[in-house]
């Protein structure tokens, strides 16, 4: 989109030398970083794009996956595997918009996996994919990212219930899980400390916030009040009048939804269109973000 890479240290009239200056990295940029000798004689920008690659590589995959669990011909699930790589609406900004969820589809995945097969190691790969793909993100993103899997394995559960309740009734038993659970708390506790490690000592850039450096609420869970219910027309008009937060994802978006539910919806789907209506009214600063808010550990 034209910005300067980097712009933080010179919005913020300089940068902390800690783990927190790598926060734009990707997650194979984050192993490379403690290996510079490797890399030290590479054009930046061609490692930057094979990260990304990378990045999108474990999106298709994970979409790839998740995908055949809802058709049964190769074709729509390849179509959505494309549609969902090829999609305009992280292009822009691909370290907010893009590894904000590009982890999510494989983690799903593997979530379904643990509940078919009750092995715990479903368990530690999903909770640390969820982790190590949001290394590079500011902390609270990850609170939003665990909300979104919770909430959609819950609506899973409450519509599929012949299929997720006889393993998960047995689940409380399992020794692994629980240990696969713990290791999962301590990579997610890990993560927060390293995101957090060092940011006392940046400049801080109080633009719109209190003189405390707190945001209301309201102007947070909007974007600044940016994200009204007249923002999602960006959906279907292909206009945004600024890129930082356009919510444009193509020109077939919505036609495809209707599509989608007039011809082929069924009960294993209704927590798709549940999830995107919660999604909308979160980002409205509805009394669905005032509840998530309160009720999220962690979200305030």
């Amino acid at each position: 989109a034209g910005a300067i890479p980097l712009w933080v240290p010179l919005l913020t009239h300089g940068q902390a030398t800690t783990w927190w200056f790598a926060y734009q990295a990707s997650m194979p940029a984050m192993v490379l970083l403690h290996v510079p000798a490797l890399i030290a004689h590479f054009n930046f920008l061609s490692v930057f794009h094979g990260c990304l690659f990378t990045d999108t590589l474990v999106m298709a995959v994970g979409t790839w996956l998740f995908a055949r669990r809802f058709f049964s011909s190769p074709f729509p699930v390849f179509f959505v595997t494309v549609a969902m790589v090829g999609s305009a609406i992280w292009a822009n900004q691909p370290w907010m918009n893009f590894r904000l969820y590009h982890m999510l589809p494989l983690v799903l995945h593997w979530g379904h996996r643990f509940l078919e097969t009750g092995r715990a190691r479903y368990v530690f790969f999903a909770g640390n994919l969820l982790a190590v793909g949001s290394l590079g993100l500011v902390p609270y993103l990850i609170v939003w990212s665990s909300l979104v899997v919770f909430l959609y394995f819950f609506l899973y559960c409450l519509f599929q219930p012949e299929e997720a309740w006889p393993r998960m009734k047995h689940l409380p038993r399992q020794g692994t899980v629980w240990a696969a659970s713990a290791g999962v708390a301590f990579s997610l506790l890990l993560l927060y400390a390293l995101l957090q490690r060092g940011v006392e000592d940046m400049a801080a850039y109080g633009y719109g916030r209190n003189r405390d450096f707190t945001v209301d609420p309201q102007d947070f869970l909007t974007y600044g009040g940016n994200l009204s219910l007249r923002k999602w027309l960006d959906l279907g008009l292909g206009v945004s009048p600024n890129w930082d937060y356009t919510l444009y994802a193509g020109m077939f978006t919505l036609v495809l939804a209707v599509l989608g539910c007039l011809l082929g919806f069924r009960r294993r789907m209704i927590p798709f269109p549940l999830m995107i209506a919660f999604v909308v009214l979160f980002s409205m600063g509805s009394f669905v973000s005032s509840f998530s808010y309160h009720a999220w550990p962690m979200m305030q």
